[in-house]
């Protein structure tokens, strides 16, 4: 029988080379782009990969976990999301890839830094969580789009369509000012505002770099909302090349609603020529059902999001469903 692989933590910068050869040796180039992109910003936030050794002391396994700060009430908490969960072809089986997570498990709850683990994982990353068990389903990720435009005489359908769907927007007068992602600070952004009892996350400068390949970019445009002389909201919009954009973020206060916000978005949208408007969130969710009203459409589904609590604080949250708000 195959001898046990050696499992470890360590800090991926150290073993640099040899976690991207694993990754080059498995044909999947673009996880060496991401490390060499999110790893040193992981690293300074506190993110760890765990490795495993064969018995010649070559790294045949890696998963990397990014911790992420969110906030529920008054209370902030820390969950870490999985990447990179690689095994090599001589040593993958359900077995080994299970070791690798629960050595993962073993030391969040150990250090207890961690509340809880949650993310998307593909089928194969599934069936492995399933094996290590706790893991509990909180949602899909999928994808909604909005029609922005359209050519020739289907665009006043579509602008009716909008116009119908976004009018209650014209009731809450907001000052909105667009601004460039190049020249804004996201730290003026960084901690969601007000109370709610939806669980929302951080955004760091680091978080938008991982998740936003190149940010900032001249396609990413901040609108940020005031109100009586205060901030109540702010949107990031990333602009592709050709017709579509995408909403990736969503700050605001929890009396603020998501219709209220896109009148503006979707204008300027109009005005450049894109025709379609995108956005991820799960189901279900409460940002799901307001992206739903404000007239997204659901298109194709991504992974199941899994939650797994590591700390008490972490099961109160994630056994009494929580609301993820979360783009």
């Amino acid at each position: 029988s195959e001898r046990a692989l050696a499992v470890q933590r360590v800090n991926p910068l150290e073993l640099g080379d040899e976690i991207k050869s694993l990754f080059e040796r498995e044909n999947l180039p673009h996880l060496v782009e991401f490390f060499d992109r999110t790893y040193p910003d992981g690293v300074n936030e506190g993110m760890s990969s765990w490795i495993a050794r064969d018995e010649t002391g070559r790294v045949v396994g890696h998963i990397a976990m990014f911790p992420q700060r969110f906030v529920c009430k008054s209370s902030e908490y820390t969950g870490a999301i999985g990447a990179n969960l690689v095994m090599d072809t001589r040593h993958r089986n359900l077995a080994n890839a299970v070791a690798l997570i629960r050595g993962v498990l073993s030391d969040a709850e150990r250090e207890g830094n961690i509340d809880f683990l949650f993310g998307d994982p593909n089928e194969h990353g599934r069936a492995i969580m399933s094996s290590v068990g706790g893991f509990t389903e909180v949602g899909v990720l999928t994808r909604f789009v909005l029609p922005v435009g359209q050519s020739g005489v289907l665009d006043r359908a579509v602008a009716a369509y909008v116009g119908f769907r976004l009018k209650r927007a014209r009731r809450e007068p907001m000052d909105v000012e667009r601004r460039s992602a190049v020249t804004f600070d996201v730290r003026e952004v960084e901690r969601p505002p007000g109370q709610s009892n939806a669980l929302r996350p951080v955004h760091t400068l680091e978080l938008y770099r991982r998740r936003l390949r190149g940010y900032p970019t001249g396609g990413d445009d901040w609108y940020l909302f005031t109100r009586d002389s205060e901030r109540v909201a702010a949107v990031l919009v990333r602009r592709f090349q050709g017709d579509r954009a995408e909403l990736c973020c969503v700050w605001r206060r929890p009396e603020v609603s998501l219709v209220q916000l896109l009148h503006p978005i979707v204008s300027d949208l109009r005005t450049a020529g894109v025709k379609r408007l995108q956005a991820f969130s799960v189901i279900p969710s409460a940002l799901g059902r307001e992206l739903r009203s404000a007239g997204f459409m659901r298109r194709e589904q991504g992974g199941r999001f899994i939650a797994m609590p590591c700390s008490p604080r972490g099961r109160s949250l994630v056994e009494g469903k929580v609301d993820w708000e979360i783009t």
